[in-house]
């Protein structure tokens, strides 16, 4: 429904443009802070992926070698006893909008095993170099598997939010924007030409009345 020409209007018009551009501005910076992080996860994620690969490589040989130095049967006893905590400590960061997850393992440091304060995970006599070297690799792996995922996470959480910037700023620029814009055009015109017909009718009554004189 097209509201009436009026200056209260108009007012209410210019207002509505005025925060429909600061809107526009504020999204095209929240846009370019959504692509600087973008960029900045992938290219962590991507590190983070080749590494966790090639760890991953590492640790299946260096349990193979201690599987052929200790037997599998041994490996496999020793395996049960080892204390895999899996609890994760999860908090979160915003990032203009993107909720972003960062996750912690509360594992115990990886020299617990050497220390007086814990039992030991297993006997030194059971323990090979090649089996130490096995453990700590896939703790490696556990903990670049975390971050990881974590990257991948934030990188789908921030698509989100660049992808909804966009529209809302396409939006505004295309749709609301222009229709403000055409709406003051239109109350402007009205207003001048209401204008010109009052000036007009003054002249033509100051007229009327100089020649009835």
């Amino acid at each position: 429904m097209e509201q009436l020409p009026t200056k209260r209007n108009l007012l209410m018009a210019k207002r509505n443009l005025l925060l429909a551009n600061q809107g526009h501005n504020l999204l095209d910076k929240k846009h370019a802070v959504l692509v600087r992080e973008l960029s900045y996860v992938k290219a962590t994620a991507k590190q983070l992926k080749c590494q966790f690969e090639n760890t991953l490589q590492g640790a299946k040989i260096l349990i193979k070698v201690a599987k052929a130095e200790i037997g599998a049967k041994s490996l496999e006893k020793i395996v049960e006893k080892l204390p895999f905590d899996t609890s994760l400590h999860v908090s979160f960061k915003n990032i203009m909008g993107a909720v972003i997850p960062q996750i912690k393992s509360n594992e115990i440091g990886h020299n617990f095993i050497f220390t007086s304060l814990y039992s030991p995970a297993y006997s030194l006599y059971e323990s090979t170099a090649s089996l130490d070297e096995a453990f700590f690799a896939w703790q490696n792996v556990k903990n670049l598997l975390i971050q990881l995922a974590e990257s991948e996470t934030a990188l789908r959480r921030i698509n989100i939010q660049l992808q909804k910037a966009k529209k809302r700023a396409a939006a505004l620029k295309n749709i609301t924007i222009p229709k403000y814009e055409a709406h003051i055009k239109y109350i402007t015109n009205q207003l001048e030409e209401r204008e010109r017909d009052e000036l007009a009718r003054i002249k033509t009554c100051i007229t009327h009345s100089q020649t009835h004189t």
